[in-house]
């Protein structure tokens, strides 16, 4: 899929999937793993979600456009 593609398929279809309102699409339930290298690494990856998902440029409306390559 070219640049220009992906671009234009994200423009026509943002609405429509830029949200999980499917269960199917829900992480499985990580608080029942025990070893402790994994919850490291959930925890770890939990903390760099908080800094992604408040990142300002998720509120660009060009933002599909700018990171395209």
């Amino acid at each position: 899929m070219s640049g220009e593609v992906a671009i234009s398929f994200a423009d026509e279809n943002w609405e429509k999937y830029s949200t999980w309102p499917l269960a199917a699409w829900d992480e499985l339930d990580w608080a029942k793993v025990k070893d402790l290298q994994v919850r490291e690494l959930l925890s770890a990856r939990r903390d760099q979600a908080v800094i992604a998902q408040g990142s300002e440029c998720l509120r660009c409306p060009d933002f599909v456009k700018h990171v395209s390559l």
